[in-house]
């Protein structure tokens, strides 16, 4: 199945394929997902499939036999193991929130996931969010010490950050999310999203986010 190409609005300027939300594990991926789709009814948020998901992870729980049907329709475009767990992405969900004239947005914590998505059509906005080590530790409630994170945690968020934060370039958006809040955040994202062209910067950009 060939990539959709990304079309233009009457202005010239791309129209959007969808919101990628990048950042290491409790970066406030999902947090900031929530907030857009509050925001805005346009906005549909689109998690990763898995039979058995870990509740750190952003995906939604599926049978196997789903999964498997899926791949042998060829609608699944990536798959990813993480601690252990397949999580996949499949096109049917993005084609047809895009039929529906909605965006989807989807959250990823590794360049391999952003370069599929962005091959899977030219439209996203990619956006960086990015939290210090010892906050992101502190936000994680889903089975590790606050003061020391599991290895399997550590690991990913190490591996995460080392990746996403190797070509900050490649990113429309970076904000730190630690220093602005969830809905602060989906603002300036649907701001970016509004804009359409990645050369147009939001006049009202606070300090922690910055434009490409």
């Amino acid at each position: 199945m060939e990539s959709p190409s990304t079309s233009s609005d009457a202005n010239g300027r791309p129209v959007r394929g969808g919101i990628l939300l990048a950042g290491p594990p409790a970066g406030g991926k999902r947090t900031v997902a929530f907030s857009l789709t509050t925001l805005r009814r346009q906005y549909a948020h689109v998690p990763a499939l898995a039979a058995d998901p870990h509740p750190s992870v952003d995906a939604e729980q599926v049978t196997r036999t789903h999964l498997d049907e899926l791949h042998s329709w060829a609608q699944i475009f990536y798959d990813v193991t993480l601690d252990g767990v397949l999580y996949s992405y499949d096109r049917e969900r993005l084609g047809r929130l895009r039929e529906q004239g909605r965006l989807p947005i989807v959250c990823v914590e590794n360049v391999e996931a952003l370069a599929a998505f962005e091959a899977e059509s030219t439209g996203w906005l990619p956006v960086l969010l990015w939290c210090p080590r010892d906050e992101a530790a502190k936000r994680s409630t889903h089975g590790w010490p606050v003061e020391e994170p599991d290895r399997r945690w550590s690991r990913r968020w190490e591996r995460s950050t080392k990746g996403l934060l190797a070509d900050p370039g490649r990113f429309t958006l970076t904000v730190r999310s630690d220093r602005l809040d969830a809905v602060e955040i989906a603002r300036i994202v649907h701001l970016a999203a509004q804009a359409g062209s990645t050369n147009e910067h939001a006049t009202s950009t606070p300090p922690a986010a910055s434009h490409r």
